[in-house]
């Protein structure tokens, strides 16, 4: 009976963890905040309020599939941001607020992103590995 019990655990455990999105290899807050000194909880909010799934497949952030940009998926582990500059925080934080000052004529959306915000919204980027 105690091992049945024991089996019950671990599988309603490992439930849990795939629908919050804490797996490990999947999001890691402190890895994010650590890279970027943002709040990786903060910028998964500020994804949904700039509505960045609207143009980006998010992992833990709903939105539409059929979506003109690229998917954000495993952000950290990406070498360039638009195929053009290293990826670091910095340039991330700067390609999110200033896009279309860094290459015109670019399909992402000006927005009126804050420096924290950006800065979150990196965090919680630089958390998918």
């Amino acid at each position: 009976m105690r091992v049945a019990h024991l089996v019950w655990i671990v599988a309603v455990s490992a439930v849990a963890v795939s629908l919050c999105g804490c797996s490990s290899g999947g999001v890691d807050f402190a890895q994010g905040e650590k890279m970027t000194g943002g709040d990786a909880e903060a910028g998964k909010h500020a994804i949904v309020i700039h509505d960045c799934s609207s143009c980006h497949v998010i992992p833990g952030i709903e939105g539409d599939v059929n979506v003109q940009g690229p998917p954000l998926s495993r952000w950290a582990t990406r070498k360039t941001i638009a195929k053009e500059w290293p990826n670091t925080p910095a340039n991330l934080e700067d390609w999110i607020r200033h896009s279309e000052e860094l290459r015109p004529g670019t399909t992402m959306k000006l927005m009126s992103i804050s420096e924290k915000d950006a800065r979150d919204i990196a965090a919680y980027l630089f958390s998918l590995n």
